[in-house]
């Protein structure tokens, strides 16, 4: 780490001069996407499903409520929208023969509407009793633990896709002037020994008004298994002639 610091610090002091080609710069892998998985109701937790570091695909289930009650209020919403159902269809009869009013139908009608409203309440509340996993990827860290109770809002599980591995680099901000997306960079990753192809993706919105540093977002080409997000290493552009 002290000698991506070092190397930082040697590129800042050329950032003027729109800097060399050749200078090394810190890099630090970074995943796809990172989310942290929270509860969307108020229950107890029955199940995880998932251990701290373990893969897991699209649509897993990750984690399971205790339901109980928000199952037996789906059962009720269905129940009220059968009668709901049955009513108006007796009322429409009665319509044909003159016994009940228009308005009567009207509001057996309107019976239906919120009585399928409260259906959809219900189904997506339970819905909410099960997390899936939102995309193919690896557990950072289970946060909450089975049989505990939780509320709205409270953390559960860290994730990652590291399907594709990028880096953030830190570079001069008079690179600017030329480094563009797709200019090609070479990365040496501290920890595995590896060096690792990559593409320049983006350029960061602002620079460190302290350190006049600029942050650049890179692809990395052909990530293997040894390589993990949160490793660091020394970044090497290519300049274009």
């Amino acid at each position: 780490m002290a000698l991506l610091l070092a190397c930082s610090a040697r590129a800042q002091m050329v950032a003027d001069d729109g800097g060399f080609p050749d200078q090394p710069v810190r890099a630090l892998v970074t995943p796809r996407i990172e989310s942290t998985l929270s509860s969307q109701l108020a229950a107890r937790i029955e199940r995880i499903d998932v251990e701290d570091g373990q893969r897991f695909r699209r649509g897993d289930v990750l984690v399971t409520f205790d339901c109980d009650v928000e199952r037996a209020y789906l059962k009720k919403a269905e129940a009220e929208l059968w009668g709901a159902e049955h009513s108006l269809e007796a009322k429409r009869k009665l319509e044909k023969r003159r016994a009940v009013s228009a308005l009567d139908v009207r509001l057996a009608e309107a019976a239906i509407r919120r009585a399928e409203a409260e259906l959809a309440i219900m189904q997506k509340q339970v819905q909410r009793c099960r997390i899936t996993a939102p995309y193919q990827g690896r557990v950072v860290e289970v946060i909450a633990r089975a049989y505990e109770n939780v509320t709205p809002g409270d953390p559960l599980l860290k994730i990652l896709d590291d399907s594709h591995l990028g880096a953030e680099i830190l570079a001069p901000a008079g690179w600017s002037r030329w480094l563009k997306p797709g200019v090609a960079v070479s990365i040496t990753i501290e920890q595995t020994g590896q060096t690792y192809r990559a593409r320049v993706k983006r350029l960061g919105a602002s620079v460190d008004a302290a350190s006049q540093m600029l942050p650049i977002y890179a692809e990395i080409d052909g990530a293997d298994a040894d390589l993990l997000p949160g490793m660091s290493g020394a970044a090497t552009f290519v300049r274009p002639p």
